[in-house]
């Protein structure tokens, strides 16, 4: 892939240099959590129906909503304390209930009291100062409050075969042009959150459906947009960018 891709980026633009990986940001198990696991600052009731936990960058609350006999219903919220994004979410903590439901998050794995349970896509990243909510609800009396709650998640290196990258100029008008740069997953996984790194030798002015993270000497880091952060299997993902060529 990588040999392929140069030769197209060289015979485009014979100085670029291209090196590229696709990082996607995967939820691991409970021994990658990132966070401190701390006690909660506060109980706010003491039948403990309510419950707020302060980890390291996140901050996040416990409610029963409805409760009757043999069930409840609850929300819980993740806030970012942090002033960097929390990007594809996941929480692991501990619970001695049986949770039978959940809504706007999904249970990735329960194994005895620990729950992990992760963002469903359209709420997979958390901006700093803001916060995602998500729903469950148990067949059976309530017995108290999750404890030790951890942001857990890596990024992760994606595996050359299971994408192409390809580039395409798409106008060329002498001091500039405009560029596609294609991402397909070649998998049967959902890329998630994904990362792109390049080196490349023109400076990129202008640039949609990415934002670049990081830009130093040729080598630049770009992310998605957030609404193109997953790319599920077999999907071509177009991104454009404008670059003015000339002396740098």
């Amino acid at each position: 892939m990588k040999k392929k891709l140069c030769t197209l980026m060289c015979v485009v633009m014979a100085t670029v240099n291209l090196q590229i990986p696709v990082y996607a940001t995967e939820i691991q198990n409970e021994e990658q959590i990132e966070t401190e696991v701390e006690d909660p600052i506060e109980t706010l009731v003491s039948d403990q129906l309510h419950d707020i936990y302060e980890g390291k960058g996140f901050r996040v609350y416990f409610d029963v909503t409805d409760r009757w006999s043999g069930g409840y219903n609850a929300l819980i919220k993740i806030e970012n304390t942090s002033d960097s994004n929390i990007d594809n979410w996941g929480l692991s903590f501990d619970y001695i209930g049986e949770i039978s439901n959940i809504w706007n998050a999904s249970i990735t794995s329960h194994d005895n009291n620990k729950y992990t349970v992760k963002n469903v896509g359209w709420n997979q990243d958390i901006a700093p100062g803001q916060s995602i909510e998500f729903g469950i609800s148990g067949q059976e009396e309530y017995k108290g409050v999750p404890s030790g709650y951890g942001l857990i998640g890596d990024m992760q290196e994606t595996d050359k075969e299971n994408y192409d990258v390809s580039y395409e100029v798409v106008a060329d008008w002498g001091n500039g042009f405009t560029a596609s740069v294609i991402i397909t997953n070649n998998s049967d996984e959902t890329i998630e959150d994904w990362v792109l790194e390049f080196d490349y030798s023109r400076n990129i002015t202008e640039i949609w459906n990415a934002e670049i993270i990081s830009h130093d000497g040729d080598h630049y880091v770009i992310k998605n947009k957030g609404h193109n952060g997953n790319i599920y299997p077999q999907e071509i993902l177009v991104l454009g960018s404008m670059v003015m060529m000339g002396i740098l």
